[in-house]
């Protein structure tokens, strides 16, 4: 009977100790299985973070695409202006379809406008052609005009600028660069109204 009582004593003993080790394995299973939770809530939040940065960045990169574009168009303007303001007309002589040609002709009735085509064939060989047809051009109100149709895409730029943020001095400087370029040639008052929002 001693011996049944230690043997029972023995069993409960070590079925306790293995109850403890397999608790033990549990815990440690357990752990390993938290740390691989937590380790793959870390990774999907570094992926969502990195995706996040990634849109940003390339949301940012697309920004500067659309000022870079929109600038390059006002540098065109001017660099269409620039041709006139220097006598040269190559852009009469070759029938270039510049902005202010398109829109000069538009703004005329059919039979004005039918008169100004034929003007504008003729440019391809006449000096005095070119003269006349750059004349009709710049004359004072068209000129405004066409600066009033222009100025959405200037303050745009300005506005993209304010928008981008960043340190301050780069900023002013991007902001003069803009109305220099519309200064280049202040007879047609494309600089008639800068904006300046610094």
């Amino acid at each position: 009977m001693t011996w049944g009582h230690q043997d029972d004593d023995l069993l409960g003993r070590d079925q306790h100790i293995a109850e403890v080790h397999v608790l033990q394995s549990d815990v440690r299973r357990g752990d390993h299985l938290a740390v691989g939770a937590v380790a793959r809530v870390a990774g999907e939040h570094d992926e969502r973070a990195r995706a996040e940065h990634h849109l940003l960045d390339a949301d940012r990169v697309d920004t500067w695409r659309e000022f870079g574009e929109r600038f390059g168009v006002l540098r065109q303007l001017l660099n269409d202006q620039r041709d006139l303001a220097s006598g040269r007309y190559e852009d009469l002589r070759n029938s270039t379809a510049t902005l202010m040609m398109v829109r000069y002709l538009a703004s005329l009735a059919d039979d004005e406008r039918s008169a100004a085509e034929k003007l504008l064939v003729e440019c391809a060989g006449s000096a005095e052609a070119r003269e006349q047809f750059a004349a009709h051009l710049t004359e004072p109100a068209r000129l405004r005009g066409f600066a009033d149709f222009v100025r959405p895409l200037i303050d745009g730029l300005h506005a993209s600028v304010e928008s981008f943020g960043g340190i301050p001095e780069y900023a002013a400087g991007l902001h003069d660069l803009i109305n220099e370029t519309i200064n280049l040639y202040p007879e047609f008052l494309l600089g008639s109204a800068p904006v300046d929002l610094r």
